[in-house]
């Protein structure tokens, strides 16, 4: 069958579909699958490494529960230990509930762990892998254990499972995993190594536009992963069809605002401030500031950080003063630059007031205490249009033409089936949040809409983040048949989440690669389920999608001309490009060790302000997962902080509380931090002299520290 068959195979609605008198089932070790859930496994039951490629909602969590099954039966008395990694904590959660409820069912002596860097473990990894048959993790935890606290190797694992293993590439944590896999199979003695088992809705094409390309993404991603087969459905093309329904998929445009004064006037004041920061009287030494792109685009978001990390390297030797002034200016500046921006994009997207709360909530967090004459200046800007901003709130010409789009659409389609559950895919957490106040305002049109909110766990000081369980609840209740039935979701929703009562995926704007697009799509999981992208006329994202659904065509044909390739030819092909890969992360480890040697002690600056925060000696890890410094009268004040002399990556703390509740766990230890922003920086200035740690700490049961009289210890 060829490609076009196999699309026509899996585009026809359900409608359409010829059926299938009682399907016959097959059972590999306790679980029992369709023919064509066999299919996939076959090679892997084989202990072959392989790549499992199949549409969502097609049930590859039940062929890894097979394969692992099987595993286990045939390695009994061998020791046999099972990792099942999940990229994302949502996911984690949810496979971890499947494979603890699949065993506890089948009343075996398999037992089941799990460990992620943001969930709560009964035991510490090096506990959990002495203790359980299968570990369900996240990519990061076992990266951690394999290099930071190295207590294990990738030898001590009989199968691991990659769930959404197109991730494995580049930097990813899958990738390097993965390249710990490599240097042993690649090495001067033969050691046994794990099978490797991937499962994905979409192998993707990388940033390809041809089928030569796309081969060549797939045999890398091959390679990575060690795996010579590629597993899809063939020969049960009618049975995936008649169980797993595809998404009817439209594209809908709308013009823009005939007239956007609201925008008007925020680009106004973005022109003030842009004069503002090009006339800083800057050293020779520092940053050529161009005028950026146009304003409400990504590409001036970029411009602004990158004019805001290059400010932030300015050193006068001879005028500290100075130095620090600049440093604030352009870090107000930049700031205030990038809020303006995050407006337009609201604006853009939703409306005019959703984009002046934004702003106003922004304003409210500043503390005026810790001013300088530029913070003033830059917020009278602000003043001085707000009347005119908040004329612009309610006028009737000004609504969203994609706004009144989408209102029409769930108008229509809880019409037609008030037991409709639509998935509402939006690209910010701000735009989330004013997408919620804009459907509570409307539901006394729309009473039948119950929705809810599904997005990431990071918290900012004007979005906060969900917690793990706040996650999980979400998506319970969605899935709960009188519970929500509209899910407002971030791309934390994109993939791997099981939501099989969703008949109606709505893209607002929403648009990515073909990998996202697959996954997106493959939301829709009920019969007779739409997709449907809402963007305007002259966006360019209804162009960007058509030439992914064109690309995955090209992904599929590059699929099966991958499969036709003989074992030989393909072995070939991947080990060369295995020991390239190995090369060059060879050579970036090099690096690394050039740039950052290990016992190096750092000074923590203020990225605006420059004031000495503390030294890296100063900081404390907790169970390799938080950074905490010992000096618990910084925390309302910390924001980021820039590592000296090397300018990356940006540093965070955790905050204080954390200090008592682990104070048994705390070590010292170098790595470095990225976490979450707290509260802004410098804002101890006006209330507090300047900080210095004091020594001997006296944290009530934590490791006895030197005592050198206001001086951090060395750190050999």
């Amino acid at each position: 069958m060829n490609v076009d068959d196999k699309e026509s195979a899996l585009a026809k609605p359900a409608e359409q579909v010829i059926s299938i008198d009682e399907p016959k089932s097959v059972m590999c070790g306790n679980v029992s699958l369709r023919q064509y859930q066999a299919e996939l496994a076959e090679s892997a039951l084989k202990g072959e490494n392989s790549i499992i490629v199949a549409p969502t909602d097609s049930g590859k969590t039940f062929v890894a529960l097979a394969i692992c099954d099987e595993h286990l039966k045939q390695r009994s008395g061998k020791g046999p230990k099972v990792i099942f990694l999940a990229p994302t904590l949502p996911v984690f959660q949810q496979q971890y509930e499947r494979f603890r409820k699949h065993y506890q069912d089948e009343s075996n002596m398999v037992s089941v762990g799990r460990v992620a860097g943001g969930a709560e473990a009964p035991e510490p990894l090096d506990l959990q892998l002495m203790n359980n048959d299968v570990l369900i993790m996240t990519p990061q935890t076992l990266l951690n254990g394999l290099e930071k606290t190295k207590v294990c190797a990738i030898t001590d694992f009989s199968l691991i499972i990659f769930d959404e293993c197109h991730h494995t590439c580049k930097n990813h944590p899958y990738n390097v995993i993965m390249q710990h896999y490599l240097r042993v199979k690649h090495g001067p003695s033969a050691q046994p190594l794990p099978q490797i088992v991937g499962l994905t809705a979409s192998v993707g094409v990388g940033e390809n536009k041809s089928l030569k390309g796309a081969i060549d993404h797939i045999l890398m991603l091959c390679a990575n992963m060690d795996a010579c087969v590629i597993s899809t459905v063939r020969r049960n093309l009618k049975e995936l069809a008649q169980f797993v329904p595809i998404a009817q998929h439209n594209i809908l445009q709308v013009g823009r605002r005939r007239a956007d004064p609201f925008a008007d006037i925020i680009k106004d004041i973005m022109a003030k401030v842009e004069d503002l920061l090009f006339s800083l009287n800057l050293p020779d030494s520092g940053p050529e500031l161009k005028k950026g792109n146009e304003c409400g685009t990504q590409q001036y978001e970029q411009w602004v950080i990158q004019v805001q990390r290059e400010g932030s390297k300015i050193s006068i030797a001879d005028d500290k003063e100075l130095e620090q002034k600049l440093c604030w200016s352009i870090f107000s500046c930049t700031s205030h630059l990038r809020k303006y921006n995050d407006a337009l994009f609201i604006n853009e997207d939703t409306r005019a007031k959703d984009a002046m709360n934004y702003l106003q909530k922004f304003f409210a967090s500043m503390d005026s205490k810790g001013f300088i004459d530029i913070d003033e200046t830059l917020v009278n800007f602000f003043k001085e249009k707000l009347c005119d901003l908040e004329s612009c709130l309610n006028n009737p010409e000004n609504e969203n033409p994609k706004l009144l789009k989408l209102e029409e659409i769930l108008r229509s389609e809880y019409r037609i089936n008030a037991a409709t559950k639509s998935i509402l895919f939006v690209k910010t957490r701000a735009i989330s949040e004013a997408m919620e106040s804009w459907i509570n305002e409307i539901q006394t049109e729309l009473p039948h809409l119950k929705p809810s909110k599904l997005i990431g766990r990071a918290k900012s000081k004007q979005h906060e983040g969900m917690t793990l369980n706040q996650q999980s609840g979400a998506v319970h209740e969605f899935r709960e048949e009188q519970g929500s039935n509209l899910l407002i979701a971030t791309s934390v929703a994109d993939e791997g989440l099981d939501i099989q009562r969703c008949n109606l995926v709505l893209l607002y704007d929403y648009v990515g690669n073909v990998i996202k697009s697959v996954q997106t799509r493959g939301r829709g999981r009920a019969e007779n389920s739409k997709c449907m992208l809402i963007t305007t006329l002259k966006g360019g994202l209804a162009e960007k999608e058509k030439v992914n659904l064109l690309m995955e065509k090209v992904m599929y044909t590059a699929i099966e001309n991958v499969q036709k390739l003989d074992y030989g030819t393909r072995a070939e092909k991947m080990e060369s490009l295995q020991k390239a890969t190995l090369s060059s992360a060879e050579f970036q480890r090099m690096l690394q060790g050039f740039k950052k040697p290990e016992g190096d002690i750092y000074l923590l600056k203020c990225i605006k302000c420059k004031e000495l925060v503390c030294k890296s000696s100063d900081i404390r890890l907790v169970e390799t997962r938080c950074y905490l410094y010992a000096d618990s009268r910084c925390y309302p004040y910390v924001q980021t902080l820039w590592l000296l002399p090397y300018a990356d990556p940006l540093l965070t703390l955790y905050a204080a509380p954390l200090l008592t509740a682990a104070s048994s766990l705390l070590r010292v230890g170098h790595r470095w931090p990225t976490v979450p922003i707290l509260a802004p920086p410098c804002s101890w200035r006006s209330r507090h002299p300047p900080l210095r740690p004091s020594w001997p700490l006296s944290v009530p049961g934590s490791p006895s520290l030197p005592s050198s009289s206001g001086s951090p210890p060395s750190i050999a």
